[in-house]
């Protein structure tokens, strides 16, 4: 199965991670019907990206404006798989997941051991 994974730092201290699966388009590079693919974003929140941030004053400016929330989330990442399949008139998500956040939190709720949103 072919990958291609693109992963960089995006907005410090926050890490950006996009894989795309996809086999045999790295042979071809063509989709056809019936073809399928998944799609991960991630991101994932690491407070020491902050420690190696050059010092300037526009480093500073955003380290204050963001380090509460980085300590908040600190070590937490989130990566969602969406599969997607080809059709003849274009690419169908097939991927039962809530995708809003009223479907999350709907979600959440009615599950006997969910613990209330804050």
């Amino acid at each position: 199965m072919g990958r291609d994974r693109a992963s960089k730092p995006f907005v410090e201290p926050f890490w950006r991670e996009l894989k795309i699966s996809v086999p045999g388009y790295y042979d071809e590079k063509i989709f056809r019907p019936g073809d399928a693919f998944t799609i991960e974003p991630g991101i994932y929140i690491n407070g020491r990206m902050l420690d190696i941030l050059p010092d300037t004053p526009k480093n500073r400016a955003f380290i204050a404006a963001v380090q509460g929330a980085v300590r908040r989330y600190q070590n937490i990442g989130v990566r969602i798989e969406d599969d997607y399949v080809v059709t003849a008139t274009g690419v169908e998500c097939i991927t039962p997941a809530p995708r809003t956040i009223a479907e999350v939190e709907a979600e959440i709720a009615r599950r006997p051991h969910a613990a209330p949103v804050p």
